[in-house]
């Protein structure tokens, strides 16, 4: 691969961010002192599914990874603070900025939607 004038021997794969990588970005500002509290596990069990399940659906062709993709992107996009469980909420139980962290996502997703196409 070319890029600048300079030969590269990685390939677009290598290039792609790695899977888990989304994971580590988001978790990386989550006090660690939190993850000890029980309510606190399961919202971050329920954010580490929606952000796997975006990881798993980015390019895949099986069916039930791509509508569990399309279902966490929807959640994450949802602004509403009705639902015990819903994205803002988890968030700020976790002491995360809900727009910090679907930027995060999004720029993950950018990075790896580009990687695929080069």
């Amino acid at each position: 691969m070319i890029r600048s004038g300079h030969a590269s021997s990685r390939s677009p794969i290598q290039d792609a961010p790695r899977r888990g990588s989304l994971i580590r970005d988001v978790f990386a500002s989550l006090d660690n002192r939190l993850r000890r509290i029980g309510e606190v596990r399961l919202a971050i069990a329920v954010l580490e599914d929606a952000v796997r399940c975006i990881e798993r659906g980015h390019g895949t062709r099986q069916f039930q990874a791509r509508v569990d993709r399309r279902d966490a992107e929807r959640w994450i996009a949802s602004r509403s603070r009705t639902h015990i469980f819903a994205f803002e909420n988890i968030c700020v139980l976790l002491r995360l900025s809900p727009e910090e962290t679907r930027a995060r996502i999004h720029s993950w997703r950018d990075r790896s939607r580009a990687a695929c196409q080069t």
